[in-house]
């Protein structure tokens, strides 16, 4: 079994996720935690320079459906972009928005890197939430309110659901572990080259701009507080469009917005 079907079938033993409220899909499986499905597989796979096969991982829980591409759902994708480790992508094809989250895994990471992925998706459970109080700007739209195929809509939520709020926001309320002289030593010893452009730092936090390959545009990485506050660039399915779309790259495509600093 490759790393990145091990990394699935851990990160279903770590979410404990029951086998009545999941479906196995392709490449992982599918699971209602609550009200949202949560989908997480590997979908892909690339070969890094060093000739280590890496095995991409995604995450990803359906937010709304029958979004339809205008301002009004750009203000939606704004709250969605306050989510702490995914980013709101849109189908086209099924007009849905869903939060991502994408993670590269070989062998020599995937003991440390589940974890993570692990972390993402609780919070991905717990941030799906978030948007629904926009709803009203968004007439044509709706939750992505889901059950199993077989057993029907969850009578109670899965323990997991509450993981945020209980387990993990209480640590964004304590004092900050990272120091002034971290945020500099992260910068002096690590951003300035390849592929960081430009890096600087001074005081609670740092910025590092970076040029995506296919775009030619910038992201900027801020770092500040308490929490590890990362800029997002989107594109858009296709110019007329403001909605971010998965796999679709190129220089004319327009910057959709940035979370604030």
């Amino acid at each position: 079994m490759d790393a990145g079907m091990q990394s699935v079938r851990w990160l279903f033993k770590q979410l404990q996720v029951h086998g009545k409220w999941a479906v196995r899909t392709p490449g992982g499986f599918r699971w209602w935690p609550d009200k949202y499905a949560q989908t997480i597989e590997v979908i892909g796979q690339e070969e890094d320079p060093d000739g280590e096969t890496d095995y991409l991982v995604s995450v990803r829980t359906d937010v709304l459906r029958s979004v339809e591409p205008n301002d009004n759902a750009v203000a939606v994708i704004n709250i969605l972009m306050l989510a702490s480790m995914a980013g709101p992508v849109y189908d086209p094809a099924t007009r849905t928005l869903s939060l991502c989250s994408l993670v590269r895994v070989h062998s020599g990471i995937s003991q440390w890197m589940n974890w993570i992925i692990s972390v993402a998706a609780l919070l991905q459970i717990g941030e799906a939430r978030v948007p629904a109080r926009e709803m009203a700007k968004l007439p044509n739209a709706r939750e992505a309110v889901g059950g199993h195929p077989k057993h029907g809509v969850r009578p109670e939520p899965d323990e997991m659901v509450e993981a945020t709020s209980t387990s993990i926001a209480p640590l964004g309320q304590e004092p900050s572990r990272w120091s002034a002289a971290g945020f500099d030593g992260v910068v002096d010893n690590y951003m300035n080259r390849p592929p960081a452009l430009l890096a600087s730092g001074g005081g609670p936090g740092c910025t590092v701009s970076f040029l995506t390959v296919t775009t030619r545009r910038f992201v900027r990485w801020p770092v500040t507080g308490r929490t590890l506050d990362m800029a997002m660039v989107f594109f858009c399915c296709n110019p007329s469009q403001s909605l971010p779309c998965p796999n679709r790259t190129g220089p004319d495509w327009p910057f959709l917005s940035t979370r604030p600093n």
